[in-house]
């Protein structure tokens, strides 16, 4: 009898059940640790109102930022994979690699730059909270996007879109809150409105665009 050979899919690839074991594992680590508290991300008040949430919380555990930043790296570049596969319909561990190499390097880079712009526009204590908070979204959009893009993968193509909508309005709803945020950051500035749009195009839109589209030539060129 001839062996049927199946085509490397997410369905198929066997790395792919124990990387999201060893993610849940990262995640639940982190929280047993330092518990996640999603509250300072609906907090619209003062600076110093948020800022002192985030006091009333444990000290920071260097064990729960190592594993939390393993587990954002990880699922935002599984979360592109799932979302780019079928330019090529094929699904392989070592695409996987270098798009976790791409992500990795995005977000090192942009972490220099928001410190950068913290040390030049703010006192470091403000821009603190306001790093604390991105990173608490960052997070939030990780854990909430992973199964949405793993549900758009399983489900049957008649329902595969529903998926992508949730994320969508997920992503819409977490843009509105880092809006407010950055409002709130740059609201005491004489020209407001020209900080904001530039932060907009040179630490959000064009680094996540440009992102997406170096993502999307790795997948295609394979």
């Amino acid at each position: 009898m001839e062996e049927i050979v199946l085509s490397s899919s997410p369905l198929t690839e066997s790395w792919l059940p124990i990387l999201l074991a060893f993610l849940f594992l990262l995640l639940s680590f982190s929280f047993m640790v330092q518990p996640y508290s999603i509250d300072v991300l609906f907090r619209l008040g003062k600076e110093d109102d948020r800022s002192n949430l985030f006091d009333d919380q444990s000290r920071v555990d260097i064990r729960a930022v190592v594993s939390q930043l393993i587990f954002v790296v990880c699922t935002w570049s599984l979360c592109s994979y799932l979302l780019l596969y079928g330019l090529d319909n094929t699904f392989s561990y070592l695409t996987y690699l270098k798009l976790l190499c791409c992500v990795s390097l995005f977000f090192a880079v942009k972490y220099l730059m928001l410190l950068l712009l913290g040390y030049v526009f703010f006192g470091m204590q403000i821009f603190v909270t306001y790093l604390r908070t991105y990173w608490q979204l960052l997070l939030f959009v990780s854990m909430m996007g992973l199964p949405l893009c793993l549900a758009n993968i399983l489900l049957p193509d008649t329902y595969a879109i529903y998926p992508l909508i949730l994320l969508g309005l997920l992503l819409f709803a977490v843009v509105i809150l880092l809006l407010v945020d950055i409002f709130q950051l740059f609201f005491h500035k004489m020209v407001a409105s020209f900080y904001i749009l530039l932060y907009l195009c040179t630490l959000e839109i064009i680094p996540f665009w440009g992102l997406f589209f170096l993502l999307e030539k790795i997948v295609v060129s394979v």
